[in-house]
């Protein structure tokens, strides 16, 4: 046999081998909620993931490829084609985001042409290098329980009873609120109290601008001091006129929107979801009342 015949049979043994084995792409972790100290953390799981996976690691984000193919990396054929055009038989992205309870979890999403596969890990570790060893350890695991519990079976249905059901008795009363129902928030008295306060000095002010009119009423008129000074009271009594409006209208709004609040708060607990907003307008305010549901 010569050389190139030789050759040519080393090259499709080495083909067929290739072709044999899945080829695995890992994409860059996203990063999310993350401190600055761990901005690297991302980079560093996504070599991780990738050798463990005997993968390689892509040169953009998944989203990146996705839009250039004007999908969405939450529909499967939008995988389909990110894993056709990177030229993997399995593709893998995920996110790396910090936990409130301390360390960072990793959500990783695994396609291999059927339904993708989500996996969350834990790493409770503290340093990089620990919490990569760590995600190591978890892609390595024959048993990943402590990752991703798996439900148990659902029961089976209890036997059909041949007992003929009674009929229930509607109670007309109503029932007592659960736990945490009917209850005022702090936040509520606030803007009753509040909103009082802001309507209260709206009314001192206007109660002095009508005190500078009787003075004015009152006052000389023989003079040009005299005139002079009856235009600085009334410009003064107009100012405080004006001030005294805008708060009383401004306190009361915000008053009548805790009196609101408070009373959807006590009628259900559904009421927590409820936002009141205030919005200045000219000559006024405005309440906007939305309720979530």
């Amino acid at each position: 046999m010569s050389r190139i015949a030789i050759a040519v049979v080393v090259l499709l043994c080495a083909a067929s081998v290739a072709a044999a084995e899945p080829v695995t792409k890992v994409f860059p972790l996203a990063g999310q909620r993350l401190p600055r100290a761990k901005k690297d953390l991302p980079e560093v799981l996504t070599r991780t993931v990738a050798k463990a996976l005997g993968a390689t690691v892509a040169s953009a984000p998944i989203e990146d490829a996705a839009d250039l193919m004007m999908c969405k990396v939450t529909q499967v054929s939008c995988l389909r084609d990110v894993a056709k055009s990177a030229g993997a038989q399995r593709i893998v992205h995920g996110v790396v985001s910090g936990r409130a309870e301390g360390g960072v979890q990793v959500r990783l999403t695994t396609f291999g042409g059927g339904a993708p596969e989500e996996r969350t890990y834990i790493l409770t570790a503290d340093g990089t290098d620990d919490q990569s060893a760590q995600l190591a350890r978890h892609l390595t695991a024959q048993d990943d329980d402590d990752d991703e519990p798996v439900a148990p079976p659902p029961a089976p249905p209890p036997p059909r009873s041949t007992v003929e059901p009674k009929v229930p008795i509607v109670d007309d009363e109503p029932a007592a609120p659960a736990s945490g129902g009917g209850r005022i928030t702090s936040g509520t008295w606030a803007l009753i109290i509040g909103g009082g306060v802001v309507a209260a000095t709206g009314g001192g002010f206007m109660l002095s601008a009508q005190s500078l009119q009787a003075d004015i009423a009152r006052a000389p008129t023989n003079t040009r001091a005299d005139f002079d000074r009856l235009r600085v009271y009334e410009r003064a009594g107009k100012l405080r006129m004006q001030i005294g409006t805008g708060l009383a209208i401004a306190g009361g709004a915000v008053a009548v929107a805790g009196v609101v609040r408070a009373v959807l708060q006590k009628r259900d607990a559904t009421a927590e979801s409820s936002t009141i907003a205030l919005a200045p307008s000219q000559g006024g305010a405005s309440l906007f009342y939305t309720r979530g549901w």
